[in-house]
């Protein structure tokens, strides 16, 4: 830092003390809340709308899609069952869940894998889960989800990738 110092001209640093002044004089301004948003009661819907939801069967598997509003995301999650598993490998499902999704796949090494998830999705990941039966809230099972997000433009690619990844 001395060097840099040293380095400026007399005028760099008289800038540089006037934009520090001006920055001060900023920052210690009260701020007007009045242009924030803001949120009133009538904002809230009197009536709860869920999306609906539509599964159908592909290639043996159970998809269910949602039409709901989320500003051009697409939101993709594949959850598998989990078998039967020991108290050791059961222990080691958050050890699991955290690196599937840094590992390669589809014949890609890792570091591909890797780039490929930041071109076309904000990321995958995964976490297991116990859910109970509908029907029966003493049955429950253990799933493994993987789930990615990513601009609408790029949903197929997201699919593609979490499908490698999830399978």
């Amino acid at each position: 830092l001395e060097a840099i110092k040293q380095s400026l001209s007399a005028q760099a640093v008289k800038d540089l003390l006037t934009d520090a002044a001006a920055l001060r004089s900023r920052q210690s301004e009260e701020e007007d809340l009045a242009v924030l948003p803001s949120v009133g009661i009538n904002d809230i819907p009197a009536v709860k709308r869920f999306p609906t939801s539509v599964p159908k069967v592909v290639a043996g598997l159970t998809l269910t899609a949602c039409d709901a509003g989320t500003n051009g995301i697409t939101y993709h999650q594949v959850v598998s069952d989990l078998p039967a598993l020991t108290s050791d490998l059961l222990a080691l499902m958050p050890v699991y869940s955290a690196l599937v999704t840094e590992l390669g796949s589809a014949e890609r090494n890792y570091l591909d894998t890797q780039h490929l998830q930041h071109a076309v999705s904000g990321g995958i990941s995964a976490f297991a889960s116990i859910r109970t039966d509908l029907d029966n809230c003493d049955e429950g099972r253990g799933y493994l989800t993987v789930s990615s997000r990513t601009l609408n433009s790029k949903a197929g690619q997201m699919l593609n990738l979490v499908k490698d990844t999830a399978l």
